[in-house]
């Protein structure tokens, strides 16, 4: 990476790991349902969410059979 802008050094600190570089934002991140996103973080966010969605639907964590008695 080559010399840093003193812009992109206060925009990079003051919103962390938020901000990517401007070259990575440009590339399109694809789901396997076929949906793209601008950047990875959101990407991984958004499917993050959706497996906790899943595995917690019933209340009972990824345990989804029921238990005869």
């Amino acid at each position: 990476v080559g010399p840093v802008t003193t812009w992109l050094r206060s925009r990079k600190h003051k919103h962390g790991r938020r901000n990517l570089k401007r070259r990575e934002k440009q590339k399109n991140y694809v789901t396997k349902a076929g949906k793209t996103y601008r950047n990875k973080r959101k990407l991984k966010g958004k499917i993050s969410q959706k497996k906790r969605k899943r595995s917690n639907k019933n209340g009972q964590g990824h345990d989804t059979q029921a238990t005869e008695v």
